[in-house]
C-alpha cells in the first residue's frame, strides 16, 4: 500500500520525495484520501442532481435562503479542538452549529436542501485557496473539499434512504417520539458512513503512526480521529428539535429557536478560543522555561543554541517560525522546508522598536506586492547594550486553528519578547565567554612575552670591587617599557642603562628589546664613546623601526678602578649623584640631548664626572617621580631626596629600600600606573683605585 501510495504521490506532486518525513507522510495521507473521496464525490453531486425537485427549491425559496444566511453567519462562529501529537505537529477539528439548521432544512425540505451543504464546501474551499502558500496546504484543502463534499453529498442522500426505510417522513410532523426517534436513529447511521469515509485516510495514517505521531499506540490514534469526526457532527442532533419546532409552530418559534443558537455558538466559540489560548499560554511558558534552563545548562559559547531552540520553538508558538542574527544567520527555521528568505524583513525590521502584527488582508511594509500568506507577527531581538536590533522572530500563523485576529496576534508579542530576551542572553553569554577565552589567551601571551622580555635583563649583578649596587623592575603591566641593564666593556669599565620606552604594551616591549640589543652592540664596538653609541643606535632606530615611539635613557661608562663615570643623557630623567662629604647637596646628571628615536641627525654631549667613596648615585625612570596617589600629588624629586637623605651612608639596597618603602605609603592603595625602575649604586667609603686588574667583571 505504502509502495503504491508513494508511486501516485510522485506522479501528482514530483517534489515529494525531498520533503522532510512528516510532510512526506501527511501529504502522502491527503493524496489518498483525494483520489478515492473526489469520485465519491462526483457520485453524490450526480445523485443529488436527479433528486433535486424544481418545484420544491421554487417553493421553499425564501426558507432555504434564510437558513443559507443563518448558516454562514454561525459558520463564522465555529469552535474547534487542536490536539498535540507531540512532535511539533497537531491535529485540529473544527465544528458549529451550522450543521444544526443543515440538517432542519434536511428534515423539512428534503434532498434538495443539501445543496446548502455543498455550497458551503465550496465557499469554504474557494475562499481559503487563494492563502495557501504551499503544495502540501492546497492538497490539505483538497482533501477537506473532496472528503467534505462527498460527506455532504452521498453520505446524507444514503443517510436519508436509510431514514426512509425505517419509516421517516419528510418534512418532518412534529416532535413525537415515532418521529424523532428515526430522525436520531438516521444521524447515527450518518456518522457512521461518515467514519467509514474516513477510514481510508485512517488506515493510512495507522500504518504510517510512527512518521506523524509521538504516540505508536493505535487505541490513542483511533480515539483522537474520533474525536475529529465527532466535533463537526456534535450539534446534529438539535436539528431534529429545530425542524420539529418549525413544523409545530411555524417560522416565529423557529426563528426564537435560532436566536438562542446563535448565543450558545457566540458562548462556545469563546470558551474554544480562550482554551486554545490558555493551552498555549502554558505551553509558552513551559517552553520558555526549558529553553531557558536549556541555555544556562549548555557550552557558554552558543554552539548549541540552534538546537536549543530547535527542540522548543516549534511547540511554543502555533505557527511557521524563523529565527535570525545579524541580518543573514539563520538560528531556527521551522519547518525545514519553508523557503522563506527573511533578509527583507530583517531590513525592515532592523529600525523597528516593538513588535507588530499583520493579518491577512494587512499590507506587508518589507514587500512591494500582495501574495498569498498568514497572520503573521514580527519581533525584533534587541541589544539593549549596544543600543540596537541584531535579529528578529517571523512567525505566521497555524492553518489548523481558526483565522488569527489583531487580538490573538498580540497576545503573542510577550512570550516573543521572552524568547527574544533569552536569545541575546545567550548570545551575550557566548561573546562573554569569548572575550573571556580571549583575555586568557591574551594574558598568557602577555605573561609569555614578560617572561622573555625579562630573559633579557641581567639576571645577576656584575661584581665590582668596592661597589654596592641594587636594582628594582616592577612593571605596570605584564611587560615592561622601562629597561636597565650592565654592560662589560673592558677589564675595568662597565656600561650602565636605565631606559624608559614611551607608552606601554606589547608595542613598547618590543622597542624595548630592539633598544637594548642595539645599545648593546654598539657599546661593545666603542667602549669609550658614549654619544658615538646612542647616534649609532638611533640612526639604526629611525631606518629600522616605525613604530613612531621613542626612548629616554642614559648612558654611562663607569671606571670601577678611578671612580670615572662618562655619560650621555638622552632625555632621560636626570640621575642624583648625592657626596659623602656633601649630604646636603647633590648633583644631577642632567640631559645632554634629546631621546632616540626621534631625530636622525641628534647628537648627544658627553659629560665626565667622578664618584667618590662614600658617594651614592640615584638612577630612576619617571615611574618614581611621577607615581600618584589618591588626592592626584606626585612623588617628585623632593620626597625622593628626603627618603635617600633618610638613609644617607647606607648600603644601596637599604637606601633602595628606603625610597621604596617612601613611594608606596605616598602611593596607598592608588593604582600603579606606570613601571618603576630604581638603580642604586653606591661606593664604598673605604674603596680606594687600584683594585686587582684581574678581578673580572661578569653578569
Amino acid at each position: 500500500m505504502t509502495s503504491l501510495a508513494l508511486k501516485l504521490s510522485r506522479k501528482l506532486w514530483p517534489e515529494i520525495d525531498h520533503l522532510p518525513t512528516e510532510v512526506r507522510t501527511s501529504g502522502m495521507a491527503n493524496i489518498i484520501s483525494v483520489l478515492y473521496s473526489a469520485p465519491l464525490f462526483l457520485v453524490g453531486l450526480v445523485w443529488l442532481a436527479l433528486e433535486t425537485s424544481p418545484e420544491v427549491l421554487q417553493d421553499q425559496f425564501a426558507f432555504l435562503v434564510l437558513t443559507g444566511i443563518f448558516m454562514y453567519a454561525l459558520e463564522k462562529l465555529s469552535f474547534f479542538l487542536t490536539i498535540e501529537t507531540g512532535n511539533g505537529r497537531y491535529i485540529s477539528t473544527e465544528g458549529g452549529l451550522d450543521i444544526v439548521l443543515l440538517w432542519a432544512a434536511i428534515f423539512l425540505v428534503g434532498p434538495s436542501a443539501i445543496w446548502l451543504g455543498v455550497f458551503f464546501v465550496l465557499l469554504v474551499f474557494f475562499r481559503l485557496w487563494h492563502s495557501y502558500t504551499t503544495t502540501g496546504e492546497r492538497w490539505n484543502s483538497l482533501r477537506n473539499l473532496t472528503m467534505g463534499g462527498a460527506g455532504n453529498t452521498l453520505a446524507v442522500l444514503v443517510t436519508l434512504e436509510f431514514y426512509e426505510r425505517i419509516g421517516g417522513e419528510i418534512p418532518l410532523p412534529g416532535l413525537n417520539p415515532n418521529v424523532v426517534l428515526p430522525a436520531l436513529a438516521a444521524l447515527g447511521f450518518y456518522f457512521l458512513l461518515t467514519f467509514l469515509l474516513w477510514s481510508g485516510f485512517v488506515l493510512f495514517v495507522l500504518i504510517h503512526r510512527g512518521s506523524l505521531f509521538a504516540s505508536n499506540s493505535s487505541a490513542w490514534i483511533i480515539r483522537v480521529v474520533l474525536m475529529a469526526l465527532a466535533l463537526p457532527n456534535l450539534a446534529t442532533p438539535v436539528g431534529v428539535l429545530a425542524a420539529g419546532l418549525y413544523a409545530q409552530n411555524t417560522i416565529f418559534m423557529y426563528l426564537f429557536y435560532v436566536t438562542g443558537i446563535f448565543l450558545i455558538a457566540i458562548l462556545a466559540r469563546k470558551l474554544s478560543m480562550e482554551a486554545e489560548f490558555n493551552r498555549q499560554r502554558a505551553r509558552q511558558l513551559e517552553k520558555l522555561e526549558l529553553l531557558g534552563e536549556a541555555i544556562i545548562n549548555s557550552p557558554p559559547d552558543a554552539s548549541y543554541l540552534p538546537q536549543l531552540l530547535e527542540a522548543n520553538v516549534p511547540d511554543m508558538f502555533a505557527g511557521r517560525v524563523i529565527i535570525w542574527i545579524n541580518d543573514n544567520q539563520v538560528l531556527l527555521r521551522h519547518p525545514a522546508d519553508w523557503d522563506l528568505d527573511p533578509q527583507p524583513v530583517a531590513a525592515w525590521l532592523r529600525n523597528q522598536e516593538s513588535a507588530s502584527a499583520f493579518v491577512i488582508n494587512d499590507p506587508l511594509p518589507w514587500m512591494e506586492n500582495s501574495v498569498a500568506r498568514r497572520p503573521s507577527v514580527v519581533c525584533p531581538i534587541h541589544d539593549n547594550e549596544a543600543g540596537e536590533n541584531i535579529g528578529g522572530i517571523y512567525l505566521e500563523g497555524r492553518r489548523v486553528l481558526p483565522p488569527w485576529g489583531k487580538k490573538e496576534l498580540h497576545s503573542l508579542f510577550p512570550p516573543l519578547y521572552s524568547l527574544a530576551s533569552q536569545i541575546t542572553s545567550a548570545l551575550h553569554q557566548a561573546e562573554r565567554y569569548a572575550q573571556l577565552l580571549d583575555y586568557q589567551r591574551l594574558s598568557q601571551e602577555l605573561s609569555l612575552a614578560g617572561r622573555i622580555q625579562a630573559s633579557f635583563l641581567p639576571n645577576r649583578m656584575p661584581d665590582l670591587p668596592g661597589w654596592q649596587l641594587a636594582v628594582t623592575l616592577q612593571p605596570a603591566r605584564a611587560t615592561s617599557g622601562d629597561f636597565f641593564d650592565f654592560i662589560p666593556l673592558t677589564e675595568n669599565k662597565l656600561g650602565i642603562v636605565i631606559a624608559d620606552v614611551v607608552d606601554k604594551g606589547i608595542g613598547p616591549a618590543l622597542y624595548m628589546a630592539l633598544s637594548r640589543t642595539l645599545l648593546r652592540t654598539f657599546a661593545t664596538q666603542y667602549t669609550d664613546l658614549p654619544d658615538r653609541v646612542l647616534s649609532l643606535t638611533n640612526q639604526r632606530i629611525l631606518s629600522d623601526a616605525r613604530a613612531h615611539l621613542f626612548v629616554t635613557l642614559f648612558y654611562g661608562i663607569l671606571d670601577w678602578e678611578t671612580g670615572e663615570i662618562k655619560y650621555c643623557n638622552a632625555g632621560h630623567n636626570p640621575p642624583i649623584l648625592l657626596r659623602h662629604n656633601s649630604p646636603l647637596t647633590n648633583t644631577s646628571l642632567v640631559k645632554t640631548g634629546i631621546p632616540i628615536g626621534i631625530d636622525e641627525d641628534a647628537f648627544w654631549e658627553v659629560e665626565t664626572l667622578s664618584i667618590q667613596p662614600g658617594d651614592q648615585l640615584i638612577l630612576y625612570t619617571d615611574g618614581v617621580v611621577e607615581a600618584q596617589n589618591q588626592e592626584g600629588m606626585y612623588f617628585d624629586e623632593e620626597l625622593l631626596l628626603e627618603a635617600v637623605q633618610a638613609r644617607q651612608g647606607n648600603s644601596a639596597h637599604e637606601i633602595q629600600s628606603a625610597i621604596l618603602d617612601a613611594l608606596y605609603r605616598f602611593i596607598g592603595d592608588y593604582p600603579q600606573m606606570d613601571d618603576i625602575t630604581l638603580m642604586v649604586l653606591a661606593r664604598d667609603p673605604h674603596s680606594t683605585p687600584g683594585v686587582d686588574p684581574n678581578n673580572k667583571i661578569s653578569l
